[in-house]
C-alpha cells in the first residue's frame, strides 16, 4: 500500500499535485500494491476526484481517497 500527503505542494498547484499522483500510481502498480492512499486537504478534492479516486474516509479539513491498482 502506498500513501501520499499533499501538504507540502507550494501554492496547491493541481499540475505538481496531479503528476505526483500520476508517478506514485506508477510506482505503486510497478511495486504490485494492491492501492494506493492519498490524504489531501479539502481544497484539492478535485484533483484527486479526476484521477478516479474514491473517497475513504472524510475529516473535517482533509479526506482520505484511495484507489484500487
Amino acid at each position: 500500500r502506498g500513501e501520499i500527503n499533499n501538504y507540502y505542494i507550494r501554492e496547491r498547484d493541481a499540475k505538481v499535485m496531479t503528476t505526483l499522483i500520476q508517478l506514485a500510481e506508477k510506482h505503486c502498480k510497478k511495486e504490485k500494491f494492491a492501492s494506493l492512499s492519498i490524504i489531501a486537504q479539502n481544497q484539492d478534492y478535485e484533483v484527486i476526484t479526476r484521477l478516479k479516486f474514491e473517497i475513504e474516509k472524510p475529516f473535517v479539513k482533509y479526506t482520505k481517497f484511495k484507489k484500487k491498482l
